[in-house]
């Protein structure tokens, strides 16, 4: 009895070491670099430091930029708003899902028509992102969090 009892010891404790050191292998689908800021979703969806030290909002999944230069974000318990350079974006932390306001302030129409022939398609692909048809359609609480973010200085260039 004894022998079989040391046996069922022995054999728990490589389980139990097994088990511990895979759970240190699981890995996130796109693990963070030296650019990343933020990762969500196993680094699916990340705040990437440009060449140029601003920020991106980018989807790793499909290569494309949610958010080309960030000016500003916020993240909340539950989502993460973003004021960036073609508009307002809500990314919701625990369903992954987007919702974005596109203004383009600023833009040429050149640059317009060049982000719609090269982004938007990309962007059309993800079932998870909304497009709003104006700011009002935000709600009253995400609105004054992008009042805060409008407010603000923005993020400092490191």
């Amino acid at each position: 009895m004894n022998k079989n009892y040391i046996c069922l010891i022995i054999l728990i404790f490589i389980v139990t070491i097994f088990a511990l050191t895979r759970c240190d292998m699981q890995k996130e689908k796109y693990p963070s670099g030296k650019d990343t800021v933020e990762s969500f979703e196993g680094g699916i969806y990340q705040i990437m430091r440009n060449p140029d030290r601003s920020l991106s909002f980018t989807n790793l999944d499909i290569s494309t930029d949610i958010e080309k230069k960030i000016k500003d974000y916020k993240k909340t318990n539950n989502q993460l708003f973003i004021k960036g350079s073609i508009g307002y974006t809500v990314f919701n932390l625990k369903t992954y899902t987007i919702k974005q306001y596109v203004t383009f302030e600023g833009y040429t129409d050149s640059e317009i028509q060049q982000y719609r022939q090269f982004f938007e398609p990309d962007i059309k692909k993800l079932s998870t992102c909304s497009r709003l048809e104006k700011y009002e359609d935000f709600s009253k609480e995400e609105r004054r969090i992008f009042e805060t973010l409008k407010s603000s200085g923005g993020i400092p260039r490191l």
